[in-house]
């Protein structure tokens, strides 16, 4: 991977990027699983499976798939 000029960056976006680069091959397969579910013509199984992965993920950070399934699907919420 090259390397990201950090130099006109906050702290913040700097530990961001950090963070960033230590999950990037984590990160790019997510990606590649992502793309290569096959959800497009509203595949059914797909969508109920990439909906089932985020909302494991959000119930992993502590969220919740809000009052069930909405227009897009899961109303998927973080709550305080």
């Amino acid at each position: 991977m090259a390397e990201l000029d950090t130099g006109n960056l906050t702290a913040v976006e700097q530990r961001l990027c950090g963070v960033t680069a230590g999950r990037a091959e984590a990160l790019l397969e997510d990606l590649r699983l992502h793309v290569e579910t096959p959800t497009g013509g509203r595949n059914a199984a797909a969508l109920d499976e990439t909906r089932e992965r985020f909302v494991a993920r959000l119930e992993a950070l502590g969220g919740d798939d809000g009052d069930g399934p909405g227009r897009f699907g899961s109303g998927l919420a973080l709550r305080a």
